[in-house]
């Protein structure tokens, strides 16, 4: 897959003040992302498989789900998804209060994710972190 808009790490708290949650939607130039709840000691994520459809229109195969509870141990469940949505989605320049320029805003309406709202593009690289290894969600 070439550069693509989509591609990159989309938060729903990038530019505000934290709120002590965001979500992260993450979209791989290899037709591959995933997206994650975050609050202290716990992370609900979901891996899926995408792919254009047409102009600002995607289809989306949620295929795992995954909890990290961090709050009385490190338990982690995973269950299997059958999940495939077609969508559209808007893209546009915004504003958020902690940032002076506009940036790319993002919204779209997947079933999976647990917040609302449009997601800010936080950057075109993956973040990296180690929560992240022990859900699966990267190697």
């Amino acid at each position: 897959m070439d550069h693509d808009e989509l591609v990159g790490c989309w938060s729903s708290d990038h530019g505000y003040h934290s709120a002590m949650e965001d979500e992260w939607l993450v979209f791989r130039a290899d037709g591959t992302g995933w997206s994650a709840y975050l609050r202290p000691w716990f992370t609900h994520a979901v891996r899926f498989r995408w792919s254009r459809t047409g102009p600002a229109a995607i289809r989306v195969e949620a295929f795992r789900e995954t909890e990290l509870d961090e709050s009385d141990g490190d338990v982690v469940e995973h269950t299997e998804l059958d999940l495939t949505v077609a969508m559209h989605y808007v893209l546009a320049l915004g504003s958020r209060p902690l940032l002076a320029e506009p940036i790319p805003l993002l919204a779209i309406a997947l079933p999976f994710l647990q917040l609302r709202g449009e997601r800010a593009l936080e950057s075109r690289d993956e973040p990296e972190r180690d929560f992240l290894r022990r859900v699966g969600l990267q190697q």
